[in-house]
C-alpha cells in the first residue's frame, strides 16, 4: 500500500514538474503571460483543450482533449498550419505543439518561424528561433526569409552573416535567393557572390537569377548580362531577370533583345515577361513591338 502511494505521489510530481517546464517553455516565446508559483499550473489545463478550435483530421499528433486521459484523438499538423490564417491562431497551434512535446522537431519549428512571418509578426519568428535548441539549414533558411519577407534586410544580412560563420553548417542554394534581395549595397552583394563561388553554387539556376537581379538593381547590368550569357541552362526567372534589368535600367532595345533570343530558343513567355517587356515598349515608344506582344497575349 505504502508503496503504491508512493508511486503515485512520484507520477503527480513528475507530470507537476512536466507542466512547469512546458509552462516555462511557453512563456520564454511568450505565448502565455508570466505568472508565478503554484498559479502558473493552474493556467495548464486550459491549453489541453485549445485544439478543439481546429479541426481533427487522420494521423499526424495524438493528443489527450480532457486532460485526464479519457479520450485521445488525433491531429493532422498539415492541416492545422493550412488553418492558420490569424496571427493568434499559429499561437494557438503553437501553444499545442509545445504542449503535446513536439515544439522540438526542428521541421515544425521552422514551419512555426515560417508562419509567423507570414502572419507579419517576424518578432515571433525570431522567438520560436532563439528557443530551438538545435538548427539545421533549412531553419536557419526559413529565419533568413523571415527577415526578408517582412521587409527587415538588415537582420536578414545580419543572421546570414551568423549562420555563415557560427553554426557550422554549409549554406545551401535555397539560402542565397532571399540573401541577395536582401542586400542593402553592393559591397555586400559581392562578398556574397564570392561565397557563392568558394560553394559552387554560383551556377544554380535560382542562384544565378537572384545575382542578375541583384547587380541589375545596382546598376551593373554589364555584370549581370555577362553572369546571363555565361549560364549552362537557363529557367523563365532567368529570363525573366535578365529583361526586367534592362527595364529597370532604361535599356528597352536591349530588353527586346532578349526577347529574340528567348524566343529563338523555344522559350515561351509568361504573365511576368510580358508585363516587363510592356514597360520597354513604353520607355522606347515601340508601339509596333507592345502590339504585337498584346496580340501574343490574346491569341489563343
Amino acid at each position: 500500500m505504502h508503496d503504491s502511494l508512493s508511486n503515485l505521489s512520484s507520477g503527480k510530481t513528475f507530470k507537476k514538474k512536466k507542466e512547469v517546464k512546458t509552462l516555462y517553455h511557453l512563456k520564454a516565446v511568450g505565448l502565455v503571460p508570466t505568472c508565478k508559483g503554484r498559479h502558473a499550473c493552474k493556467s495548464f489545463p486550459s491549453l489541453q483543450v485549445w485544439y478543439q478550435f481546429f479541426s481533427t483530421a487522420t494521423h499526424t499528433l495524438p493528443f489527450i482533449s480532457d486532460g485526464f486521459g479519457n479520450e485521445t484523438r488525433r491531429v493532422d499538423i498539415g492541416h492545422l498550419f493550412q488553418s492558420c490564417t490569424k496571427l493568434h491562431h499559429a499561437k494557438r497551434l503553437h501553444a499545442l505543439l509545445v504542449v503535446s512535446g513536439k515544439a522540438q522537431d526542428i521541421f515544425l519549428s521552422a514551419k512555426l518561424v515560417n508562419q509567423y512571418a507570414y502572419l507579419s509578426d517576424v518578432s515571433f519568428s525570431h522567438r520560436t528561433f532563439d528557443s530551438m535548441p538545435r538548427k539545421d539549414v533549412y531553419t536557419w533558411n526559413s529565419m533568413v526569409s523571415a527577415y526578408v519577407l517582412s521587409r527587415r534586410f538588415r537582420e536578414a544580412v545580419d543572421c546570414f552573416s551568423q549562420f555563415s560563420v557560427t553554426s557550422g553548417l554549409r549554406p545551401d542554394f535555397y539560402t542565397f535567393p532571399p540573401v541577395l534581395k536582401a542586400c542593402g549595397n553592393l559591397n555586400v552583394g559581392k562578398k556574397i557572390h564570392s561565397w557563392l563561388i568558394k560553394l559552387g553554387l554560383e551556377w544554380d539556376v535560382f542562384v544565378a537569377a537572384s545575382l542578375i537581379h541583384m547587380y541589375s538593381w545596382f546598376g551593373l547590368i554589364s555584370v549581370a548580362r555577362k553572369l546571363f550569357d555565361e549560364m549552362l541552362s537557363r529557367d523563365m526567372g532567368c529570363w525573366n531577370g535578365m529583361i526586367s534589368g534592362f527595364c529597370q535600367n532604361g535599356n528597352a532595345a536591349d530588353a527586346l533583345g532578349v526577347l529574340i533570343e528567348m524566343r529563338s530558343e523555344g522559350v515561351k513567355m509568361d504573365p511576368i515577361t510580358v508585363a516587363s517587356l510592356l514597360t520597354a515598349c513604353a520607355q522606347s515608344d515601340d508601339s509596333i513591338s507592345g502590339i504585337l506582344i498584346h496580340l501574343y497575349v490574346v491569341m489563343p
